[in-house]
């Protein structure tokens, strides 16, 4: 057993030592049990025929296609695909390396392989493994037998309905043949059949083919850089967008049996995906990715409590009233339990534990007025107007803020006793520096009556005479003073809806930095879109039934 879990680390290593820098057209070889050979795996062949991963009908190739790559699955989305598909909620998965937030996770151009990575895997996989056979529930719901009955049938049929959802596609009668033989056999020398299965799992688990993504599919016969994807990868590409975890049997079902081909075709397990409790939890991750919220200062009980105000807008939008997409930014009512609304000055809820009240006369409105967007920004004890503005700026608003130049002298020494703003003035006194702070810091001085807890304050941090006017201004659009009119202010820009589908394109396609053809991917999707209001649901079945998504097209990576 020690030389199968040997085996799998070397051929992660190898897998990623090949492909490293190279964004790649074709799934690699599968990982076998040692001493075993790799064969041709289903759902990548060319025979129109074929029910696993063809298509009777092919779609032209799209003259705009996007590039692509090899994508290890972050560390979110090994913890979250481990546990739906063993029911085992990892604790050492902070032992795989963390992926940088720009402003998302999963960008593969970013993505790094090291020994580490394959040190914390084997250690994740022999976790699970032993959570699997030391469970009778579990093992129940993954093995087609009890642990005392295991023989070669139930090794192949393990093998084939398990590895099918871990690799996220169809297992061959080879394979299945030469994995249950060798299961038989590691079985009979250790004298017990539990032992087998838990080093098949460790294997699984290791797998190239489960750590990474890989856009498999057809060369196209016009342009060699572009695949035309196979049913399999289409699912992949589906299931960790909407999801952000492996396909289910129901659409590894649909790709074996060719209803993936068509935009139609996707958009309809789309929508059945979109019912699933699973899609709420990966909106409410975007969500928390692009407004800076996934990792806040403020934690414990009134942490939970924000996350949860947050969490519930976003569900009530988005999900249960199918609303559109930017009333979260002009909603008169939050959902807050008795700590939140005491901390925030508003109503009391019905329900101490949780309910929807009115803002009131507050002057908050919306998603903007929460304590978790207004912890951005929490620096050297109290808020920082320029870390703000440049999170509305950069983030929310898509504007484009040059970097500092090199070599730029502080700015004059401040005035003793001046008030925050007078001390932020001093940048403008800088040619180098004004115009960027003209923009930062006059966004950012709109929020400083709040908090970086969500707290409306008058005045500077025990400065009582410098009061805080909270006015502020978005360049071309207009002023506002505080988050609810900045909320209001921008719903109604085209600047916040362009935002939002270049952060939800960057998103699905696991790349911050974008090029021509990405730019023109998301004006079609606005167009389709129109002006004004849409459904944020929209813009994903817009994005997923879109031509380009069945396609990709590799080049080697900058």
């Amino acid at each position: 057993m020690t030389d199968a879990r040997s085996f799998a680390a070397a051929g992660l290593l190898l897998f990623a030592g090949c492909y490293s820098g190279v964004e790649v057209d074709a799934a690699a070889d599968s990982t076998l049990p040692p001493g075993q050979s790799g064969g041709d795996s289903e759902g990548s062949g060319d025979d129109d025929s074929d029910p696993s991963g063809g298509q009777a009908d092919e779609p032209e190739v799209p003259q705009l296609v996007a590039r692509s790559g090899m994508r290890r699955l972050t560390r979110i989305e090994f913890v979250d695909t481990v546990a739906d598909l063993t029911g085992v909620a990892l604790d050492g998965a902070t032992s795989l390396p963390s992926d940088d937030l720009l402003p998302f996770d999963n960008d593969y151009t970013v993505q790094a392989e090291s020994a580490s990575l394959i040190v914390a895997v084997e250690s994740l996989a022999t976790e699970v493994a032993d959570a699997v056979v030391g469970d009778p529930a579990r093992w129940a719901a993954i093995v087609p037998c009890a642990a005392d009955a295991v023989d070669e049938a139930c090794f192949d049929s393990f093998v084939r309905t398990f590895g099918r959802r871990a690799l996220r596609r169809p297992i061959t009668d080879d394979e299945a043949t030469r994995w249950a033989d060798w299961m038989l056999a590691e079985a009979e020398a250790a004298g017990d059949p539990s032992l087998a299965v838990a080093t098949a799992l460790r294997l699984f688990i290791q797998h190239p083919e489960f750590l990474y993504r890989i856009d498999s599919g057809e060369q196209t016969a016009d342009d060699a850089d572009v695949v035309r994807l196979d049913d399999w990868a289409v699912a992949s590409r589906l299931s960790f967008l909407l999801w952000g975890v492996g396909p289910d049997d129901a659409l590894l079902d649909a790709a074996e049996q060719g209803r993936l081909g068509t935009p139609d075709d996707v958009e309809v397990e789309a929508l059945r995906m979109l019912a699933d409790d699973r899609a709420k939890e990966r909106v409410q991750r975007f969500h928390a990715m692009w407004m800076g919220y996934e990792v806040m200062a403020i934690g414990g009980d009134l942490g939970e409590s924000m996350r949860a105000e947050t969490g519930a807008l976003i569900n009530r939008i988005v999900f249960d009233e199918e609303r559109p997409w930017q009333e979260l930014f002009r909603s008169t009512e939050t959902f807050v339990d008795d700590a939140l609304a005491e901390h925030y000055g508003i109503e009391a809820p019905t329900n101490p534990a949780g309910d929807w009240v009115d803002y009131g006369e507050s002057g908050r409105a919306g998603v903007l007025s929460h304590g978790t967007f207004l912890s951005n920004g929490f620096k050297d004890g109290d808020t920082s107007p320029i870390v703000r503005g440049q999170v509305i700026s950069t983030m929310l608003l898509c504007l484009e803020v040059p970097e500092p130049p090199p070599n730029v002298p502080p700015p004059p020494p401040h005035e003793e006793g001046a008030c925050k703003i007078d001390e932020a003035a001093a940048h403008l006194t800088q040619a180098s520096c004004a115009g960027c702070h003209a923009m930062l810091d006059t966004l950012g001085f709109g929020l400083e009556n709040y908090d970086e807890f969500g707290q409306w304050r008058a005045h500077d941090v025990g400065r009582p005479e410098c009061e805080i006017a909270g006015d502020g201004e978005v360049p071309g659009v207009g002023p506002f003073n505080g988050p609810g009119e900045l909320g209001l202010l921008i719903a109604d820009s085209e600047l916040l809806n362009a935002c939002l589908a270049k952060q939800a394109y960057r998103f699905a396609v696991g790349r911050t930095e974008l090029d021509e053809v990405d730019a023109a991917l998301i004006d079609r999707t606005r167009e389709a879109l129109g002006e004004g209001d849409f459904e944020f649901k929209q813009l994903l079945l817009q994005h997923v039934t879109d031509p380009a998504f069945g396609f990709a097209r590799h080049t080697e990576i900058d």
